[in-house]
This record gives C-alpha cells, structure tokens and sequence, in this order.
C-alpha cells in the first residue's frame, strides 16, 4: 500500500487578521495554513502539529521569540512595511538557519515572485524529507544498541518539551506582559512631557488626544472652573467633545456648579465617577442628549484638583473595545486618567490658570482688579506718589468678520498673536487683561494728564495697525486695527478705601468713549467722522460740556518711507532672489512705487533686489531697493522692510498699474 502523502503545515503569525487573510490567499489549496496572532499562541500550535514553514512579522519574528517553535530546517519568511525593522530581525538569526526577508505590503508584480519563492522552500523541504526517510530506511540495519540510543534522545526530547519548552513559554508570556506594560509607561511619560512642558493653555490642552488614545475613550472633554457675579461658580469647556471651543462658544456649554449633573457632581464632591448605564442615573443632564455627537453609552469623569480644592474637571466618552460585547472603561483606565489629572493641575498651577486667561495669557477681570487695588495699597503704604491713572478699554475692530471669514481657529490665533502685541505695546508698572472676547483692557499708572495717557493709548494703536496678522488684508479697510476708549483716575480719588466696585465704574466710563471711538453712537456736530480705529477719551461733564472728545490719528504719514504713489493694502506673494537662496514672502501694502513686506530675516539697507511678484495669474519682475527696515515681532523673529521699485521697462510698470487698477475696482464692487 502506497504511503499517504504527509500534509505541509504552515504557521502564519502576525498580528493582523486582514494581513493573514492576504497572506493565505497566496499559499497553494494543497497547505495546511496555522494562524496565530502572537508568539504564545504560535508556541501552543508547534507542540499540537509539525510546522513545515513560517511566514511571520519582523516585529515578533527575532531569533529570542521564535528559537523554542522552529526547528533549524524549517524555513522561516519574515515580512514588514520598515526596510529596517526587516534588517534588525534577520541579523538575530545565526547564519545557518533558513530565514528569507519579503517587505510588505506587496506590489501586484511581486505577488507571483512571493508565491515561487515559497513553493521553492517547499519544494526544498520536501526533498530533505525524502532525504530523511532513506535515512530512517538505513537505520533499521543498525544493532540494538542504537535503537537504546534514540529511545533516550526521546526521553530527553520529551523532558524538554514538558519542563523548558514549558518553561520558555511562561517566560514569553511574562515577556509580552512586560513589553505592553513598557509601552504604556512610554505613552504615560509622552503625555505628561508635553503637559510639562506647555507655555500656554492651547499647548496644554492638545494633550487631550493622547489622553484620549491611552485610555481608549472616543473624544473627551476638559473643564476648568470659573466664577462671576452673574452665574457664580460653573464649569467653563476648554475642549468639548474633543472640539476646541472659541470664546463665543463658552457660554453654550457652561455647566452651572449647582446642577444636576456628570460633571458637576465630580467638581462638587471632588471624587471620580465610572459610569456603565449613564441614561438610568439621574446625574444624565440633557446636556448629554442634545450636545454631544454620538450617544453617551458610558463615562468616566475625574476631578483636576490643586491643594484638595477642584479647579476643573476630565470627563472621557464611550470606551473603544472591539474584543468585548459590551464596553466600558475599566479601573485601570480610571487609575490612569485620575494620574494624569494630578499632573495637569500642577501644569495648570505653573501657567496660573486661575489668574490668566487661557488662550492669551492675560489676566482674568478678576485678578486685575485685585492687582490694581493692591498695587494702589502698597503705593500707599509707602507713601508713593503714583500720580494720575488710566483706565483703558481695547476692541478688535470688525473681528466678527473676521471670524465669519476664517473660523473661530484662526480667531483664536489672531487674538494669541494680538495679546504678544499689546503686552510689548505697554509699560513694565501698567498691567493688562482680556476683559470678553475681543475686548481688553490695560491700566495705566503714573501719568501726569490725560494727554501723556492718549499718548500711551496711541502707541498700542499704532503698534495694532503696524503689525501684520494673517489675513488682514480681507477686513474691511483691509488692515486689522483696534479702537480705544480712556479715562483718567484723578490723583484726588485714588486711596486704600478704593474699591472693585469704584474700579468697575471706570471701566463703564472707558466703554462709553470705546462706542463713541468705534461709531456706535453718531456725532453731535455736523461733520461726519471716520469710523473705528479711533482714540476716544471720556471726560467729566462739567468738563467742555460733553462726555467724551476724539483723538483722531488717521491719515498720519510716515516720512520714513516718503510716498509719491497711493499705498494699498493687498497682500500678495513676493519672491526675493539672493546669491544662495530664494526668499518667499508677502507684501503687507503695495503701490506703484514701492511695497512694505513682512520676513523672518534681516535685509541690509540699501541692497538692491530682484524681485518677482505674483499678480493673481502673472508674474511680475522687477529691481528693489531697501529703504528702510525695523523689528516687527521678537517671537517668532518678525522683519518689516520698505521697498523702493524700479522696473526695466513700461510695459513691466503697466502690469503692476493695470492690477492694482483691477484690485480697486473689484474692492468697488464688493462694497
């Protein structure tokens, strides 16, 4: 009777089931194929069948992982999408052992050579175990005393198998235990080296994606707690189901510290909760229901707490599990977030979030007005003579638009970079704050009338309106700018019995000369006058017989760059080509004689440039002269340079004048 052909057992093992399904599509039908998804489980297939071939991933395919399940002639592929992690596994393997790279995934044309390459290790190995076959025939021949021999190679093969094969396998099941646990510390420490190593809450609160990766929830949300006379205590969103939320969406999503709710809970009673069946616990706000983008099946929530009080809350959604049925978070994720939180409340302690405003870094309402009341208190302790003071209120002009335009993201860049502005605009004794949304204020100490305080104002503006911020050029006078009101605290009324309240009246009085700056209310007398990006001061009304009088700064020219053409401001791309390299920047106004641009590195004065500019859909090339150039912005380093245009010919000079002429008319238009 012929002897029944022996099957070809295969061992795929990777841990993806997509990559095996592939992997078994190119074996032949005549092969047993094994799959296994890790080591261990590889390692309980090799003591129920004889593997006759491997195919396995780089990443668990070392000599140290694989050495107790494959014999030295069966023949072992190794597969990887990295050139390098490929290189590393086949280097642990001694030089004698059948060990074949193959990178992954496969481009069509190769998927045929792979195929011939395995069924030419097959071919191999069943040739050598023909080869062994003659050599079990041959041994028959020999005395007793060989078969004694092998019967005790046997038991020891078996002593092995039951006790160190045993053995490895536990080794390698404590080796896997120990490689998850390093990955998840690697993780832990990722997290809590970019809490530390934030400078503002925006860097902070991007954390909140690896917070959400780690303990596998589908989005979080982060809360600080805020307090005001209106509302009283209420938790204030950062991030609200994983969307950054701007100023004007805070109030939707404020949580009032009373209620009834996950949230509010925890920040109360400052204990975590780890909810499974949130729709049955009274605690499930509409809030849940109404706001969130998926349905809430599970939650789990921690305090922030600094020195035992709550000064925000974590709150994470809906567990991600594909093994389970029915997911939820786990005590180890809520050991994990609860951690975390700890680290966070002491980022958020070196920020001081519970003075600053989170997204511009300037104080809160609050805190400045206690740090005005107590700097008057000391002064007066010392019987320091602070003079005259002022109170001034900064709006954004026509920021809405700007926000309708480029979304509530690039508002909150423009009011980051618009805070590093005004906090260099001001003097080292005057303090600061982001008083809602657009508008700040600033108190000026030491100033000896209302005229030095105008003139402190008027450098902020000036400041404001010189800056380039992206996408200035789409406002409405195609430049952003900030309108100002002011009032003066006279030396007379300033003393230790002042008070918030006192404080809060000057800031009503600074509102009222900001709406007469910005053109909420029309003016008294006949002539019409320029709306916003005004100084307006309030005045007493026994003073002039009127509240406020206008500080008027437009149309102010600047010698320095000594204009013969009319300047717009249109920003549009300006290539400058040096020696070496090519310098990519933008215009910040143009005119037909010259441009201002805005650049990361220095320009010498005097050089002569080539320049080229993009007009809409041509190229324009010309010569330049620096004529001037001045520090914008230290962080990051910021230039302005003014250039003076010279061109080779009319018909280059035409193109500029015919654009401009086109970017008037279409500017006409839209209006």
């Amino acid at each position: 009777m012929a002897e029944e052909t022996k099957k070809i057992n295969v061992l795929i093992l990777h841990h993806s089931p997509k990559i095996r399904e592939k992997l078994k599509q190119i074996m032949d039908d005549d092969l047993v194929v094994l799959e296994a998804s890790w080591v261990g489980r590889a390692l309980q297939l090799s003591r129920q069948v004889d593997l006759n071939l491997v195919i396995a991933e780089a990443s668990q395919g070392d000599y140290s992982s694989l050495a107790g399940i494959i014999s030295p002639d069966i023949p072992l592929f190794l597969i990887s999408p990295q050139q390098k992690e490929l290189i590393e596994a086949l280097k642990s393997w001694p030089q004698n052992r059948l060990v074949e790279i193959q990178p992954w995934p496969l481009e069509a044309e190769n998927v045929e050579i792979f195929r011939r390459r395995l069924r030419l290790a097959i071919e191999n190995l069943q040739l050598r175990s023909l080869t062994q076959k003659t050599e079990r025939g041959n041994i028959k021949i020999f005395d007793n005393r060989f078969h004694r021999l092998v019967r005790e190679i046997q038991e020891i093969k078996n002593f092995l198998e039951q006790r160190v094969l045993k053995e490895l396998e536990n080794r390698l099941t404590w080796q896997m235990k120990y490689w998850l646990a390093e990955k998840e510390k690697q993780k832990i420490e990722t997290i809590l080296k970019k809490i530390y190593a934030a400078d503002d809450v925006s860097s902070l609160i991007d954390c909140v994606h690896d917070i959400k990766e780690i303990i596998m929830a589908t989005s979080l949300t982060f809360y600080i707690l805020e307090e005001s006379e209106t509302q009283g205590k209420y938790l204030k969103p950062l991030v609200f189901d994983d969307a950054f939320l701007s100023h004007p969406d805070f109030a939707r999503y404020n949580v009032p510290l009373s209620a009834e709710d996950f949230a509010a809970f925890v920040a109360r009673n400052g204990q975590e909760i780890n909810i499974s069946i949130p729709e049955k616990d009274s605690r499930f706000s509409s809030r849940y229901r109404e706001q969130l983008r998926s349905p809430l099946k599970n939650l789990l929530a921690v305090p922030i707490k600094h020195a035992q009080e709550v000064i925000g809350v974590i709150e994470a959604y809906n567990k991600q599990n594909k093994e389970a049925i029915k997911s939820q978070f786990t005590f180890e994720d809520q050991r994990l977030l609860k951690i975390i939180s700890e680290h966070i409340s002491m980022a958020m302690t070196k920020l001081n979030l519970i003075q600053y405003d989170p997204l511009t870094g300037l104080l809160r309402p609050e805190p400045f007005f206690e740090k005005i009341l107590q700097k008057i208190q000391n002064q007066s302790k010392r019987r320091v003579d602070l003079g005259h003071c002022a109170m001034v209120m900064g709006d954004v002009d026509w920021f809405k638009n700007y926000n309708d335009l480029h979304g509530h993201e690039a508002g909150n860049r423009l009011l980051r970079e618009l805070a590093a502005v005004l906090k260099s605009s001001i003097r080292e004794e005057d303090l600061s704050c982001r008083y809602g949304g657009e508008e700040f204020l600033f108190f000026l100490t030491g100033v000896k009338s209302l005229e030095e305080a105008l003139l402190l104002t008027e450098r902020i503006r000036r400041n404001v309106e010189q800056h380039y911020f992206p996408y200035q050029e789409d406002q409405p006078r195609k430049n952003l700018t900030m309108s100002f009101g002011v009032t003066i605290l006279p030396q007379d009324r300033i003393s230790p019995s002042l008070t918030k309240e006192d404080l809060k009246k000057l800031v009503a009085e600074a509102d009222i000369a900001l709406a007469e700056a910005k053109g909420k209310r029309l003016p008294t007398g006949g002539e019409e006058l320029p709306l916003k990006n005004r100084i307006c001061a309030y005045l007493p009304e026994d003073e002039r017989k009127k509240k406020w009088t206008l500080v008027n700064f437009q149309e102010r020219k600047q010698i320095k760059e000594k204009r013969k053409h009319h300047r717009y401001f249109i920003s549009t791309p300006m290539l400058i080509f040096e020696e070496t390299e090519i310098k990519v920047t933008k215009t910040v106004n143009l005119s037909l004689g010259g441009a201002k641009i805005c650049l990361s590195s220095d320009l010498p004065l005097g050089k002569t440039l080539n320049l080229t500019i993009i007009l809409e859909d041509k190229a324009c090339q010309l010569r330049g002269n620096v004529i001037y150039k001045e520090k914008a912005n230290d962080s990051p380093p910021l230039f302005h340079a003014g250039i003076e245009f010279s061109f080779p010919s009319p018909s280059t000079q035409k193109i500029l004048e015919d654009y401009l002429q086109f970017m008037v008319s279409r500017s006409s238009a839209i209006n």
